[in-house]
């Protein structure tokens, strides 16, 4: 796989490299009968799927495509299972769908993480009965809050942070004077000069950190902070 920035269209779509094997490179290479190594756009591995431009897109619609399926036979599901029931099985089937793998292909485009969003709110309208899908009709930030659940892009938030929760803590010193051109931030982030830097652990801890209340890093394991985070952002939502 050929990796390189969207933006770069000049690259080489045919390649002659050969896979030798270990008794060909020891032989010298004489009477090489080995193949050459087949070039793809996306492969899998570990169960995602990577792309050439690290954008993971094909691995979000393979997600979504999967999210569909499931959609299908909640619609059944809805009229045999009680509201508890369907609980457990969106937890157990959906949300570890869209949980594995999600502090790194959660590091991409916004608009490609609504893909999934907006699947998530269709189970959410399944998961909750008439009355309460009326009265948060439009505002699907109340119903998510409502539900305890977290939309895929604050998921991806609460993970990061708390996979991270020991790394990239470097406190800025400021002045000991106030000036109102200063940031009011508490850790230093990750200069970067492009998108791919702003996917890098070192810058996306830290914007994280630096959105949350002091006293959330009071915490003394990571499961915990996450548990705190969560809440906090449901909290969050139900106010907005």
């Amino acid at each position: 796989m050929h990796m390189s920035s969207p933006h770069n269209t000049k690259y080489a779509k045919t390649y002659n490299i050969i896979g030798h094997s270990y008794e060909c490179l020891h032989n010298e290479k004489n009477n090489c009968k080995c193949e050459k190594l087949e070039f793809v756009n996306n492969f899998k591995y570990l169960g995602l799927t990577i792309d050439r431009n690290m954008s993971w897109r094909t691995h979000i619609k393979i997600v979504c495509n999967k999210l569909r399926y499931l959609l299908t036979k909640f619609y059944h599901l809805k009229h045999v299972l009680d509201s508890k029931t369907m609980y457990s099985v969106y937890y157990a089937l959906v949300e570890s769908l869209i949980d594995y793998g999600l502090t790194s292909y959660g590091r991409t485009f916004k608009s490609y993480l609504d893909e999934i969003k907006n699947l998530q709110v269709r189970f959410l309208k399944l998961l909750v009965n008439n009355k309460t899908k009326e009265r948060y009709r439009g505002d699907f930030n109340a119903l998510f809050s409502h539900c305890k659940i977290l939309p895929v892009h604050e998921k991806a938030q609460c993970l990061i942070a708390a996979q991270y929760y020991n790394d990239y803590k470097h406190k800025i010193i400021t002045p000991d004077k106030n000036c109102r051109r200063i940031k009011k931030l508490f850790y230093e982030s990750y200069k970067h000069t492009n998108y791919y830097g702003q996917r890098t652990s070192k810058y996306l801890a830290p914007k994280i950190y630096n959105k949350l209340p002091l006293e959330f890093f009071n915490c003394n394991n990571s499961q915990l902070f996450k548990t705190k985070v969560k809440k906090h952002l449901l909290n969050q939502m139900s106010m907005t």
